[in-house]
């Protein structure tokens, strides 16, 4: 599992660098920077890392150092030989990225020099806020397969931010559309900015979303616009561990909208109706997917797209007579003679229930294939068309 954020750039490294060896030789202290996994990540001059990192993990989470947001203080323990420590949280827009460990020869340090430790900690996650973080890393488990490893992220996530533990989540899933560039190139850092668990894909952007489920429709509207694409939501869920649920959700859903721009630039998971049972089926299954044979070797015969027509609208319209006739503006008996003539082409009935739903299956899964495109709608994205399942990630 990657441990983020190492490993750093040249530049952030040299800066950290120079600040730890600035606080270290202000306080008299050694010092050293440690990422969230207690992987040394900068060290001051002739400093090794403290040992132990299991140990230190325990002893910090004992505390509740993960959850701090301010320098504190951790007393000697002679039984692991370790010294006494003052521990400075590395955190950016609230998400933790690791800690400042100074170590004294007198143990304690006076207020002004928390404070400045507090300072060197700021100063590190400023020279850290554009490495790669751990946001990415940890909504990929929160989303994974693997039932422990979500269990693991999701408290993770909760020691990091308790106050999400009451806290609904819904996931959003971007799509570029097809003349939109590479969406990697697209405002990123602007579109996930304030959302600390995200993943940047080759085809997509997702975020999990905190919060009241009334606010998606703003935020899901404002990423379309920013990327010139699409955004599917995915279900509003009580608690963090449903997040694969979501995130699989939006994904299905800006499939669908990449394939039936119609739609829209932002659709919701629970408004695709049928078209969620086409969602994740892998790409081959689709091409040879096939509900009513007869009925789909009409799509590309143009003689017969009225009839084609008439009929999915009566269909939509669940076989109400007098509404596909006033939507169509024809005369009831017209529309009698036509459902007529597709019944003797297809040589189905069109009072029977089984067959109906047949002919309406076959003509959504004609719109999601483009088998059976709208006149006048756009070609469908690319990309994220090909899976939704096991994408290759890419770190922002």
């Amino acid at each position: 599992m990657p441990k983020l954020p190492v490993p750093l750039s040249d530049p952030s490294r040299s800066a950290v660098q120079q600040i730890v060896r600035s606080v270290g030789t202000a306080l008299g202290c050694l010092a050293g920077v440690v990422d969230r996994e207690f992987n040394p990540l900068v060290e001051a001059d002739g400093v090794s890392s403290l040992r132990g990192a299991t140990q230190w993990a325990l002893r910090l989470r004992q505390v509740g150092g993960f959850a701090s947001l301010r320098p504190f203080w951790l007393p000697a323990d002679p039984a692991i030989a370790a010294p006494a420590t003052v521990w400075a949280p590395i955190r950016c827009d609230r998400r933790l990225l690791g800690f400042l460990w100074l170590v004294h020869p007198e143990a304690l340090l006076s207020r002004e020099e928390m404070e400045r430790a507090e300072l060197a900690a700021r100063e590190i996650a400023d020279a850290l806020r554009h490495a790669p973080a751990d946001g990415d890393v940890l909504l990929e488990e929160l989303a994974g397969g693997d039932a422990r490893a979500r269990q693991r992220a999701a408290l993770r996530v909760l020691e990091e931010h308790p106050h999400l533990a009451n806290v609904g989540v819904a996931a959003l899933a971007i799509v570029a559309r097809e003349d939109g560039g590479d969406l990697r190139s697209q405002s990123l850092g602007e579109v996930a900015r304030g959302y600390p668990f995200r993943l940047i894909a080759e085809d997509h952007i997702a975020v999990l979303v905190p919060g009241s489920p009334s606010d998606l429709d703003a935020v899901a509207n404002r990423m379309a616009a920013q990327v010139n694409g699409m955004v599917g939501i995915g279900q509003w869920y009580p608690h963090l561990r449903f997040a694969h649920k979501t995130y699989q959700e939006a994904l299905g859903a800006v499939r669908v909208a990449a394939r039936l721009t119609e739609l829209g630039p932002v659709v919701r998971w629970t408004a695709l109706g049928v078209y969620r049972a086409f969602a994740h089926l892998p790409e081959g299954t689709l091409a040879y997917s096939s509900v009513h044979p007869g009925l789909e070797r009409l799509f590309a015969e143009p003689a017969h797209q009225q009839l084609l027509a008439t009929l999915e609208t009566y269909l939509d319209l669940a076989g109400n007579v007098p509404l596909a006739a006033q939507r169509l503006h024809l005369h009831r008996a017209s529309l009698y003679y036509r459902l007529h003539r597709v019944e003797q082409l297809l040589q189905a009935d069109l009072r029977d229930g089984h067959q109906r739903l047949c002919l309406h299956m076959a003509f959504k899964l004609g719109r999601f294939t483009g088998r059976y495109p709208r006149p006048g709608s756009g070609s469908p994205v690319g990309g994220i068309l090909a899976t939704t399942v096991n994408s290759h990630r890419v770190p922002l």
